[in-house]
């Protein structure tokens, strides 16, 4: 069976990172939004010239173009029997675009795993990064909530939707979401 698993967390939470590890882990594809952006933009690609124009004005991308790059990726793993899309879907119209994308190609959705993290731990995070920019930070933050609120509850109402709560100290996270996920 082809499967799709999703890894979300706000920034600061480690969700890229153990995507990538989940992904290394059992051999599955990681898929994030920002690589397929910049991948196209730096193979130069009909879309890819297209997508400068919209981040350079921080304009929102047309759904119709972040559709076709969820296409382009099922299409180019449709042989893979795991894709680990991290911080990804960004919102409702892109959880059902890769549901009913990922379904065509025999893909089906495994289970959404949020990592829940407290804001004091995004700070501390920051600090030790030395984050120049915490209010675009802060604006991040809020807009991830913002959308992400709708993304679970759509995940949820499907029942595929697990919170791990990253806050307390969880020793092999790898192994954690292997328990809930089954794989």
């Amino acid at each position: 069976m082809k499967q799709i698993l999703v890894i979300y967390g706000p920034p600061y939470s480690g969700s890229s990172h153990t995507g990538l590890q989940i992904a290394e882990h059992y051999n599955g594809i990681p898929l994030s939004l920002g690589d397929l952006i910049r991948k196209e933009i730096r193979e130069k690609s009909k879309m890819g010239k297209l997508l400068p124009d919209y981040l350079q004005k921080g304009q929102v991308m047309p759904q119709m173009l972040i559709e076709q790059l969820i296409l382009e990726s099922f299409v180019k793993h449709q042989s893979e029997d795991l894709l680990v899309f991290i911080n990804f879907p960004k919102n409702q119209f892109q959880a059902e675009a890769i549901t009913e994308i990922g379904a065509s190609f025999g893909f089906e959705m495994l289970q959404v795993v949020a990592l829940v993290i407290q804001e004091q731990m995004i700070i501390e995070r920051m600090q030790k990064s030395n984050t120049k920019d915490v209010e675009a930070i802060w604006e991040k933050l809020e807009g991830y909530y913002t959308n992400v609120s709708f993304v679970m509850n759509h995940y949820e109402g499907l029942g595929k939707l697990s919170v791990i709560d990253f806050s307390e100290d969880v020793p092999d996270l790898v192994k954690k979401i292997s328990e809930i996920t089954g794989l």
